[in-house]
């Protein structure tokens, strides 16, 4: 079955930058003239300058991915991020051939426990119309979010077709984690909070950005 990626833009990365500002030392100062058949004065020491400190901080925007080998397929997907002080640019998710009506929440914490409480997360988009063309197709939808150093959880779910993952082993194992972001397991739905199955990995990639 043919896939395509439906990327979502949580957040464009803030800008990051501060400008060097140095100050040169000053100069020596200029010795009096001496009155006639005297001596010259001796030159005042000039003063020190102030270095500045200021730099430009290095922005990076990687991105992981969980694997890609589908043998299942959900309504949607719940699973959990860790993340460690980065902003969340997309999404980048699988779907079955057709058109699709995709719609991405989000809460705070872990999805363990709120899977059939809709009043427990918070919609961030829908997107309609979304049409498959293919294995990698991304397709980009902006929205406004970002993530601190903390765990969040997002519920990723067309409105009834099909979206492809992979059955997993245990909620909540570590599928994928570069160091800055960590992808856990989680599980299966049926829209909107329906029947669950599980556990299930996510496929897809989340792209971020970071400054240091």
């Amino acid at each position: 079955m043919a896939v395509m990626a439906f990327a979502t833009a949580i957040v464009a990365a803030s800008a990051c930058g501060g400008a060097d500002d140095s100050d040169g030392d000053g100069g020596a100062g200029t010795g009096g003239s001496g009155g006639s058949g005297g001596t010259g004065g001796t030159g005042g020491t000039g003063g020190t300058g102030n270095s500045g400190t200021g730099g430009e901080p290095h922005c990076f925007a990687p991105m992981v991915e969980t694997p890609l080998d589908s043998d299942s397929t959900s309504h949607g997907n719940m699973f959990d991020v860790v993340t460690f002080g980065i902003e969340v640019h997309y999404f980048d998710v699988h779907l079955a051939e057709g058109t699709h009506t995709v719609e991405v929440y989000y809460r705070t914490g872990s999805h363990v426990g709120h899977e059939s409480a809709p009043e427990d997360w918070t919609l961030l988009s829908t997107e309609t119309g979304v049409v498959s063309a293919g294995l990698g197709t991304t397709t980009s939808v902006n929205g406004i979010f970002s993530l601190g150093v903390s765990d969040a959880a997002f519920y990723i779910t067309t409105t009834g077709t099909d979206m492809l993952d992979t059955v997993g082993t245990e909620v909540g194992a570590t599928v994928v984690s570069d160091g800055m972001v960590e992808i856990l397991e989680g599980v299966g739905l049926d829209y909107p909070f329906g029947a669950v199955s599980g556990p299930r990995i996510w496929n897809g990639t989340i792209s971020y950005g970071f400054c240091e």
